[in-house]
């Protein structure tokens, strides 16, 4: 080929890899597990970079958290705290338990995660403009909890017939991953096909990412004592 020729192929390589070389870059200073997991492709990374830079600099060493299995290796790793289960864990007992205490009532779930020794959860969600969750995070991953625990999740879902989106019956609404994740969107109450998902009695939220898409709450026992 001519020069000419040659340099427009060369211009137009580097155009198609700019792309890629500017990710690399930005994602040069992150966790390599967090970047090489689904989260990147949602380029939520910087969320839960910072969820886990509060967890190690905030919560005690001595701090059990509760979070999905999916994150419980970057808990453990990067915030250098126990996680009640993760990529590893091999007890389906455990892993039952923790589906159940996620989406059950307050008060067996708080029961669950004492038999767990948890003393904070960890959520997460991606949530659209409208408040919506957008997938891939704990909204979507509770129907494997709901299986995991045995229920039926034809209790839990609607399903509306305009949009296809999945909205949670009033037996979600009262449960503790729903309320852990959309009690925080005041917007969440404002559409008339929605649940009303009040804010958790025995959880207290300490974090919120600057994206509003990991959430940290402490499990406060003794209100359960109390009561």
């Amino acid at each position: 080929v001519s020069r000419s020729h040659g340099a427009i192929a060369v211009l137009l390589i580097f155009i198609v890899l700019t792309p890629t070389l500017l990710q690399g870059a930005r994602s040069g200073n992150d966790a390599p597990m967090i970047v090489t997991s689904g989260v990147s492709a949602t380029d939520k990374v910087a969320d839960w970079q910072e969820a886990l830079q509060w967890i190690s600099q905030n919560l005690p060493p001595e701090a059990v958290v509760a979070s999905w299995w999916d994150y419980g290796y970057w808990i453990t790793v990067i915030a250098n705290r126990t996680s009640v289960a993760d990529n590893a864990t091999l007890n389906s007992t455990q892993i039952k338990i923790l589906a159940e205490a996620m989406v059950s009532a307050e008060e067996i779930s708080i029961a669950d995660f004492s038999k767990l020794r948890a003393t904070h959860v960890v959520v997460f969600e991606i949530f659209d403009s409208n408040g919506y969750p957008a997938g891939g995070g704990d909204y979507s991953k509770s129907g494997w909890m709901i299986s995991i625990a045995g229920f039926n999740s034809t209790e839990y879902f609607t399903t509306d017939q305009e949009t296809g989106r999945r909205l949670p019956t009033e037996k979600a609404a009262n449960s503790t991953i729903y309320k852990l994740l959309l009690s925080p969107y005041a917007q969440w109450e404002a559409g008339e096909d929605r649940q009303i998902v009040e804010k958790p009695t025995y959880f207290t939220k300490l974090f919120e990412s600057s994206g509003k898409r990991v959430f940290v709450y402490s499990i406060d026992y003794r209100k359960m004592v109390s009561s």
